[in-house]
């Protein structure tokens, strides 16, 4: 059932066909989706049903009790803390998967880092393709020239031909894509967010939606008797500076 249930979810895309399943079944606050096995549940039933057993005085029961149905008589809790126990270090034992789960130990602000899973609101094909790239299981040159041993296929970036293609060097070491998809696309909409809630708080116009909110001319510069919000405004200085043109400036 687990099996069948995984294949629906890589069919539509919310699974990588590639990445690790142990961590489909962690806690989301823990780093996980949050998924059910079928296997875990029935396992934590019947050592449930065995140790009620043994805890019961009713007459019938006790007929099963002698039966000796159940072998192992467990604490259901203590049995559903070793599956996830089990499942972590089923994980952490492989070489290539927790790569960044154990560098996660440098990260200043963990419980910030897990929150877009915590909260559940990405889609379902994003989370599909944030946790394989975590896991080092998108198939990347890097990982195809050392893993897959297709030694025909180069392992440099296809971009900057400089540096080895790795997940960490596509999402935040490229200096080609820097100046394009870093900042195009990731920078300026998380400071289109910070725009969008500095609108909300000194009452500017603004979307509901964070990705409906957008910035044109008129909106470069916004003031009021309260504040003045300026975006991607260069700041005149007498002495010369290399970089003077902030994203954000409030002057209150």
């Amino acid at each position: 059932m687990d099996k069948k249930t995984r294949k629906i979810l890589t069919i539509y895309k919310c699974i990588h066909p590639r990445d690790d399943f142990d961590r489909l079944y962690w806690k989301r606050v823990e780093g996980g989706r949050g998924l059910k096995s079928v296997e875990d549940v029935v396992e934590i039933e019947k050592c449930s049903l065995g140790y009620y057993l043994t805890k019961t005085d009713e007459e019938f029961l006790q007929e099963v009790k002698i039966e000796n149905i159940f072998k192992e008589v467990e604490d259901p809790k203590n049995r559903k803390k070793t599956i996830i126990n089990r499942r972590k270090e089923s994980f952490l034992e492989k070489k290539i998967h927790p790569v960044f789960w154990k560098g996660k130990k440098e990260i200043r602000d963990r419980a910030a880092t897990g929150q877009c899973l915590k909260k559940g609101t990405l889609n379902d094909e994003t989370e599909g393709m944030i946790l394989p790239a975590q896991n080092q299981a998108l198939r990347t040159k890097w990982m195809r020239h050392h893993i897959d041993k297709d030694f025909e296929i180069s392992p440099t970036c296809r971009i900057c031909g400089l540096a080895n293609e790795t997940i960490s060097h596509i999402v935040s070491e490229s200096h080609l894509l820097a100046q394009k998809d870093y900042k195009n696309v990731r920078h300026d909409k998380i400071a289109t967010a910070i725009h969008r809630d500095l609108c909300k708080k000194y009452v500017f116009e603004y979307a509901e939606k964070c990705c409906n909110h957008h910035i044109d001319k008129e909106s470069r510069v916004l003031e009021n008797d309260e504040v003045n919000i300026l975006w991607d405004f260069t700041i005149q200085t007498e002495k010369k500076l290399d970089y003077n043109k902030s994203d954000l400036v409030i002057l209150t």
